[in-house]
């Protein structure tokens, strides 16, 4: 590392790709570290079991990383059923919009836009009647309505509607729930990895 010349040992699997136990310490791209789960945009999810409850206030908080924007609208955060039922989606859309559909509610899509190979910080909130989406910041789609949201169950990464989410969650916090976005961590939540999502080797620009 240029800054203070540190040194670490990267070693190589029988594929002869980066290894998920090497000493790779990610240094300068922040939370996009080493460990985190890589959706691959076809089959991985993770059933969070019921984290987000929209029938009652809350916010929810994802720390996202994505490289590209989707070929169809992706899913990063999702419950409900295909046909419909009690849906939520919390979308990434094909111009890079991120879009939330509440069922009961309304649509929620923010003017500004992912930024592609950076940490992205999305919020979705509830108080009351009055619900609110913003993007890094940015102009805060809002929506009041007196409807009653309907929950069914959460997953992370699955497409309801449209395909599933490509990229890396480096946070998730909803209430008094958090997560690193590290497979054991899920794991230790009670929540189900399905599929085969890798792990996040990314070396630090300047290791």
């Amino acid at each position: 590392r240029a800054s203070d010349d540190v040194e670490v040992n990267v070693a190589f699997d029988s594929n002869d790709e980066v290894s998920t136990s090497s000493l790779v310490e990610q240094a300068e791209l922040g939370l996009n570290r080493a460990g985190v789960i890589l959706f691959d945009g076809v089959d991985d999810d993770i059933d969070v079991n019921a984290a987000l409850l929209p029938t009652s206030d809350f916010t929810l908080t994802i720390r996202a990383f994505v490289t590209s924007y989707p070929s169809s609208v992706a899913t990063i955060f999702g419950q409900g059923t295909t046909s419909g039922t009690g849906r939520t989606v919390l979308q990434i859309q094909t111009d890079g919009q991120a879009f939330v559909f509440l069922n009961g509610v309304g649509t929620f899509t923010t003017a500004n836009t992912f930024n592609l190979n950076e940490i992205n910080t999305i919020v979705f909130s509830r108080s009351g009647d009055d619900y609110s989406l913003t993007l890094n910041g940015g102009t805060a789609a809002t929506q009041t309505s007196s409807g009653s949201p309907q929950q069914v169950n959460s997953q992370i990464g699955d497409g309801y509607a449209g395909a599933n989410f490509e990229g890396s969650i480096q946070s998730l916090t909803v209430g008094a729930v958090s997560w690193d976005g590290k497979q054991s961590s899920a794991e230790s939540l009670g929540w189900t990895v399905n599929g085969s999502p890798q792990l996040s080797v990314v070396v630090p620009t300047t290791l």
